[in-house]
């Protein structure tokens, strides 16, 4: 917002550079407060400033002078192609693609490219395709137009002014072949494998096979798969290990009375001869 209420309009990319520069440099003032007054962002004051830093106070020449941009953008959104807009500027490809980029930061993403619109006269073009026989394609190229545009402009062109859509023959090339009745129907029989002429026939006439062809070979049978092995069942048990027979134990009742003495001999008590002799009541001597 300007004095007395006045609406302030931004101002071209480029223009206020060098005096932004100059204002920061010699009055002091602040990347917010150089902004406030061109309307513009802190941050876009910075670049400039700091751009012109690095080119010694003057503003770069050609491709860093960005009073084009605007320019590139309206060229490009209008159909315009990259290589095109580089030449019209004088700049390389690169810059221009880099101010693009630049601009879909503050005007919002870039709008998908659209085809230049072609113009021309439909009553000529509906004309040529009368009086000249032309197809949609070929009337088409010859306008320099889309095919599918073409098409829907002449049916437009004809429905406005009250005129019929012209119809052509197929030229010959593009004739469908001549259909072949089937035998049912009592005209010539369909040509077969058997009965359709090879192309080497077609070709040589006078050709003649020297040798017979050779017979096809014959796959041996294959031989019988060998007889399935027989499994046993799942449920029998595994048989039993043999059982050992177990030595008779040696009788050793002759003994008892010769540890029954040494116990004695020893001052053992009757019942440590009980317990040694095998838990069974023995006569100590002398007892």
């Amino acid at each position: 917002m300007g004095e007395n209420g006045t609406v302030r309009s931004r101002p071209p990319a480029g223009s206020w550079h060098a005096e932004a520069y100059r204002l920061h440099v010699e009055e002091g003032l602040s990347f917010a407060e150089i902004g406030r007054r061109f309307s513009v962002a802190a941050e876009s004051v910075r670049y400039a400033v700091r751009t012109m830093e690095r080119n010694g106070g003057a503003r770069p020449p050609g491709a860093q002078d960005a009073s084009w941009h605007m320019e590139a953008w309206r060229l490009y959104a209008d159909g315009m192609s990259v290589r095109d807009i580089a030449a019209r500027f004088e700049v390389d490809r690169s810059t221009v693609n880099l101010a693009l980029r630049k601009l879909s930061g503050h005007l919002g993403p870039l709008r998908p490219r659209r085809k230049p619109t072609v113009r021309y006269d439909h009553a000529a073009a509906f004309r040529a395709m009368v009086e000249g026989g032309l197809s949609f394609a070929e009337a088409a190229a010859r306008f320099r137009a889309d095919v599918g545009a073409f098409r829907a402009a002449m049916r437009r062109h004809a429905a406005a002014h009250g005129l019929e859509m012209p119809t052509h023959p197929p030229k010959a090339e593009d004739a469908a072949p001549p259909r072949v009745k089937t035998q049912n129907s009592g005209e010539a029989p369909k040509l077969t494998r058997a009965t359709k002429p090879t192309k080497a026939a077609a070709t040589k006439p006078d050709r003649v096979p020297t040798a017979a062809p050779k017979p096809k070979a014959v796959m041996p049978p294959l031989p019988a798969p060998p007889p399935a092995i027989s499994k046993p069942p799942v449920h029998v048990a595994p048989p039993a290990p043999p059982t050992v027979a177990r030595r008779p134990r040696p009788d050793r009742s002759g003994d008892e009375a010769a540890i029954a003495a040494f116990l004695a001999s020893r001052g053992a008590t009757r019942i440590e001869a009980r317990w040694a002799a095998g838990s069974r009541p023995i006569a100590l001597p002398g007892a």
